[in-house]
């Protein structure tokens, strides 16, 4: 259910990219029967390498910016903070109806937290990632809006210079 809006977004995303690069291809086919296994060929590489590299390329970040997150993260917890205090002690609460020694609680109660650090790690990683996948997809729209506007100023030019008008 969470997932279905950015299932929506990469299926919206893959209809302009998808459509103008068959055509593209399918020109090229028509107008040289000769292009259409190497026009396939090439098109299923590119889909496959991409899908791959952009895989990996997300997922190779994500995981730097954990460690990263987890590394700031496990510097503020320290027995010396009130608050990290306070939260050990809840998490030992928890179980001390289960575990009666003291040291094993504690062991509990820091295990938990550091699981609690974790997780908190991968959502900021998750949250770099999505922000710098918007960050492309922001810098890919203006550039690609950059290019449309430069295409209608230069053929607005040469119109004005076949035309002889000023």
């Amino acid at each position: 259910e969470q997932l279905m809006f950015s299932q929506f977004l990469l299926g919206f995303g893959s209809a302009f990219f998808l459509a103008p690069a068959m055509l593209a291809g399918i020109g090229g086919v028509i107008a040289d029967q000769r292009n259409l296994v190497s026009f396939s060929v090439l098109f299923g590489m590119s889909q496959n390498i991409g899908g791959l590299l952009g895989s990996a390329i997300l997922g190779t970040f994500q995981t730097w910016r954990e460690k990263f997150h987890s590394s700031q993260l496990a510097d503020q917890l320290t027995t010396l903070n009130p608050l990290i205090t306070e939260r050990l002690q809840q998490y030992s609460q928890m179980y001390q109806s289960q575990i009666g020694d003291s040291t094993l609680l504690n062991v509990q109660a820091t295990t938990l937290l550091q699981n609690a650090a974790t997780l908190q790690a991968n959502i900021l990683a998750y949250n770099d990632t999505y922000l710098l996948t918007a960050a492309i997809s922001a810098a890919t729209l203006v550039w690609v809006f950059w290019r449309l506007i430069r295409l209608r100023i230069t053929a607005r030019i040469a119109l004005k210079r076949a035309t002889g008008s000023k």
